[in-house]
């Protein structure tokens, strides 16, 4: 090839020798259309305002900004006054006096060492309205324009809404011989022939509507060049070998700002992710054939994805992607994660897809899932907008390309994903006369936190009962399977002997040392740090408790903390004889405000079966809970003998008693502040509760939507006390669920219609059975459950007469500096249970019951 010089041009034309024509008849060609290049400014013409037209679109509402000015140096300085002088030259700019909208220049170093020049419109950019016309897709571009023997790449002078001009000047070309992307062009042939005629007809477009070409970034009749920063040959796509340089030659990043300048870099060349520098240039993405393959792999917290093709027997990639899973992604089931992966995929390569079939390797059901007939929420989403693609399943067979999935999914993976947290343990161990002792405090991500004080039974020295605390600990977290561990300690012999700093020669200290030594091993990290004193008040704390008040006379760590920890009262087991003979009700909320204004949810458990019925409502008013009495309770399952509920004004209100009473069903009121006595609600309250936690994260609103499916999935699910599940206590027989339709389960599989009656009938006889089974199951572990409760029990009880103060509650408690008690009471009777009724000293009887946790004896 040579490069024409014309008078005046600063850049010149490439042209390509060609062996069917005459390099001179090429030149008198190029001659011809010499007017259509601007060599310098003003030589660019207008174009008819009937084409294209820009204006500013600048709300009245926005008041202008005039910036400041912006000290520049010497270099730029220059530059920008030889712009503005060519700008004017060339009548495209004019002096104002008094502007209203003033703008910095900002200078920007091109790759060949001039410099451009633009200007920061922030300000302006904010005040237009913005322009909604959509930029052609990069990816389409370079594959569209690969691929192909013969090139022209031209460059017309950019100004503003040049893609909608490109579209309309070519709109009869793109496609199918031009590729455009605002003021880049690259004209596309497979002969020489074929291709001055193509650049004849685009020339003699570009003539027609006045526009010109930078002589200095235009190319005709080439093999191969530059395109949107990557290199278009015959073969296909290429990677830039100098960007792959830029980044073989940048040091390891050491700062933020360093890392970014990584990721942009490696961003332009993601297609080419895999590949190493010397197989990027002969592994072009040739898209031969219309059968693709997709390999994906995903993890808990990142996906990666991995676009193939089969060339002349072997796998070549074609594209990666790869993306970390956001908020609740990250809780999805994997067969949920393997389908977010392939619509995530499908959304990117959307041209791909829609060009060619796609197989999509997995050893995944994703196929029948996915085409499930009762489908709900985002799997249908996901299914409707994947039914648009020829795409099929097949097993994964050999893993050849999956190893480039799980290869990038590895190097995608961010480092906080890759290494846990570290967890920190604080010890502080002390001895004297009386006894040794420690307090030690673990610290985990996400709050975790456990506080132990330890006593013991044997002499210690105050290093060595460091030296215990530390290892009784590090015992602890690794039974937690902690992997980073970071301990902290105020003994500075310890941490010195324990880091090598110093020796350790008393031979228990040895032993200790040891015993660290071969505990550290079992961490992926450990780091014992020293701390002073005044640091490590938490620890400090705790060991005061071992020595000080009621641990005083050092019975031992176990005794304190079970003494701490008993109760005043045996405990009581519910039990119903029959189904829904007891129910207990509560209420969970509020919630964000869902559907029908629904704020609360009204919640009723059966003492027998553990059935669950729930009804979301806008208030908790006395007639709401009325209406869920008759609704959901007995039109259901007929009249209860007992109902069973807190003290809330809404079940203890005149219109519910008298409902209820004339129905027969008697009110069961537990007392105040103990909400132990209603533990079946409660109990079914934190199940749910927690699903539509991990169901809904952030968008509580939708708990209405959810709340059916969740109280299924609590039906079907065998509970631990009956070993069944509520709906198998009321229907006698195990629910199909959507699991068992597709693919189909065994008992779907081989069932019979009139061997299936049969069943349903002989399971309607045996249901007594099961629920006397289920009946017997729950009593002894109950029986269980209160025999080791109450092992922890020490008695007391009150007489009636004794005079007693009573746990401040809500509005009756003060302030701050309030007391925590308030009275005195007097016992006026006692119930079995620990629940008593008290009044005043002037015979005024308190509403409701109390129990014994929330009294205390009065001393005069």
């Amino acid at each position: 090839g040579f490069r024409s010089g014309y008078p005046g041009n600063q850049g010149g034309i490439n042209m390509v020798d060609s062996a069917d024509m005459d390099p001179r008849d090429e030149f008198q060609d190029r001659q011809e259309n010499v007017d259509l290049f601007a060599w310098k400014s003003s030589d660019m013409p207008d174009i008819d305002e009937s084409v294209i037209t820009h204006k500013l679109s600048i709300s009245p509402m926005i008041k202008p900004v005039s910036q400041r000015k912006r000290n520049v140096g010497e270099e730029r300085r220059a530059a920008i006054t030889e712009e503005v002088a060519k700008l004017k030259e060339a009548g495209f700019i004019e002096e104002i006096k008094y502007p209203s909208w003033l703008a910095n220049v900002v200078m920007v170093k091109k790759a060949n060492g001039k410099w451009r020049m633009c200007v920061d419109f922030t300000y302006l950019n904010k005040a237009c309205s913005k322009d909604p016309y959509p930029l052609p897709n990069i990816d389409r571009l370079i594959d569209g324009a690969s691929g192909y023997k013969m090139l022209s790449f031209m460059d017309a002078y950019s100004g503003a809404t040049y893609q909608r001009l490109m579209d309309r000047v070519f709109s009869e070309q793109i496609g199918k011989n031009l590729e455009v992307y605002i003021e880049d062009m690259v004209i596309k042939t497979t002969e020489k022939g074929e291709h001055d005629q193509d650049l004849a007809d685009i020339l003699k477009s570009v003539r027609k509507y006045n526009m010109r070409l930078n002589p200095a970034k235009c190319s005709f009749g080439v093999q191969a060049g530059k395109f949107l920063g990557f290199i278009l040959t015959h073969r296909g796509i290429e990677a830039n070998p100098e960007k792959c340089q830029v980044i073989i030659n940048m040091r390891s990043p050491s700062s933020v700002k360093e890392v970014q300048q990584l990721t942009g870099r490696i961003a332009a060349l993601s297609r080419f992710l895999s590949c190493s520098v010397e197989g990027v240039v002969g592994v072009p993405p040739i898209m031969l054939g219309n059968v693709l393959y997709l390999y994906l792999a995903v993890l808990d917290r990142a996906m990666s994805l991995v676009l193939v093709q089969m060339i002349e027997g072997k796998e070549k990639p074609i594209y990666f992607v790869s993306r970390t899973l956001r908020g609740a992604e990250a809780k999805y089931q994997r067969i949920e994660r393997l389908s977010l992966a392939v619509v995530v995929t499908a959304r990117k390569l959307r041209q791909y897809f829609q060009s060619h079939k796609v197989v999509v390797k997995t050893d995944f059901p994703i196929k029948n899932v996915l085409r499930k007939p009762d489908l709900a929420g985002r799997m249908v989403a996901w299914s409707v907008e994947l039914s648009e693609f020829d795409i099929t399943f097949s097993p994964r067979g050999a893993i050849m390309s999956q190893i480039l999935a799980y290869f990038v999914l590895e190097m995608s993976t961010p480092p906080g994903m890759e290494k846990e947290q570290p967890w920190t343990l604080t010890v502080d161990g002390a001895s004297n006369i009386k006894g040794s002792g420690a307090g030690v405090v673990l610290e985990g991500p996400d709050g975790v936190m456990i506080e132990q004080s330890l006593r013991f039974a044997f002499k210690a020295s105050n290093n060595q009962a460091e030296y215990e605390a530390l290892m009784a600990r590090m015992k602890l977290a690794k039974e937690m399977e902690v992997k980073d561990l970071r301990a902290k300690s105020d003994s500075q012999l310890v941490t010195n002997q324990v880091s090598g700093e110093f020796q350790a020669k008393d031979p228990q200290l040895i032993k200790y040392l040891e015993g660290v030594q071969r505990l550290a091993k079992c961490f992926n990290s450990f780091e014992l740090v020293y701390v002073p004193r005044e640091q490590n008040a938490r620890a400090e704390g705790i060991l005061e408790e071992v020595h000080e008040g009621a641990c005083g006379n050092h019975i031992g760590e176990r005794a304190f903390a079970g003494k701490i920890l008993r109760t005043d009262e045996p405990l009581k087991s519910v039990l119903s004889p029959w189904p829904f003979f007891m129910w207990c009700v509560d209420i969970v909320g509020p919630f964000p405000i869902g559907t029908k204004q629904a704020r609360w949810i009204i919640l009723a458990v059966d003492y027998f079966t553990k059935w669950v019925e729930a009804e979301p409502v806008s208030s908790i008013s006395a007639e709401q809970v009325k209406i869920f009495y008759w609704k959901k309770i007995i039109c259901r399952f007929g009249l209860p003998k007992y109902i069973v509920s807190d003290n809330g004004t809404q079940f203890a209100s005149e219109k519910v008693i008298k409902f209820c009473r004339g129905k027969g069903i008697q009110n069961t009121f537990v007392s105040v502040e103990h909400p132990q006595a209603n533990g079946q609600a409660e109990s079914a309250n934190k199940v749910i509760l927690r699903a539509l936690k991990r169901k809904l994260e952030s968008k509580g609103e939708a708990y209405v939507a959810h709340l059916s499916p969740i109280l299924w999935s609590y039906h079907t699910t065998p509970q631990c006390s009956t070993g069944e599940a509520p709906y198998t206590m009321v229907y006698g027989s195990n629910a199909m669920i959507p699991v068992e339709i597709n693919p189909p389960s065994w008992r779907r599989e081989t069932s019979i219609v009139e061997e299936s009656s049969e069943a349903l009938r002989e399971n309607l006889d045996m249901i007594e059975e099961l629920r006397e089974k289920a009946h017997f199951r729950e009593f002894a572990v109950k029986q269980r459950v209160a025999r080791r409760y109450n092992s922890r029990v020490i008695r007391r009880w009150f007489r009636e007469g004794d005079l007693v103060l009573k746990r401040a509650m809500g509005k009756d408690k003060g302030g701050k500096f309030a007391s925590n008690w308030e009275g005195p009471f007097r016992i006026n009777e006692a119930f079995e249970g620990g629940a008593y009724r008290l009044e005043t000293l002037d015979r005024a009887i308190l509403p409701r019951t109390w129990n014994i946790t929330n009294l205390k004896f009065y001393y005069s």
